[in-house]
């Protein structure tokens, strides 16, 4: 038998995407794009934290060695949760329109 879908996180987030489990954290990440939002599910407590970046934020995942890897509008940086490492790339977006999806 298939349970009905249940709310489990009422997050008002405007569009939400890119969702991304953590195994050593047990949590799941996600973005809410137009509000710039990475967030941070933890289903064990129902808790759900936000880092809200200044702009749009087309995904988040989890980088190899540590911290994550997201693509906002005009940058792609690497952040371990206390600070941005460095810059992977950008783009000209005020000139051209373009973004990281």
């Amino acid at each position: 038998m298939i349970s009905p879908p249940e709310l489990i996180l009422d997050a008002k987030a405007d569009l939400g995407e890119g969702p991304a489990w953590e195994p050593e954290t047990a949590c799941l990440y996600w973005v809410d794009i137009h509000a710039g939002r990475l967030h941070t599910f933890n289903p064990g407590d129902g808790s759900d934290r936000s880092i809200e970046l200044g702009e749009y934020l087309g995904c988040a995942a989890p980088a190899v060695k540590a911290g994550w890897c997201w693509a906002c509008a005009a940058v792609l940086p690497l952040w371990s949760f206390l600070q941005i490492s460095w810059f992977v790339s950008s783009t000209r977006a005020a000139a051209t329109g373009n973004r990281f999806q």
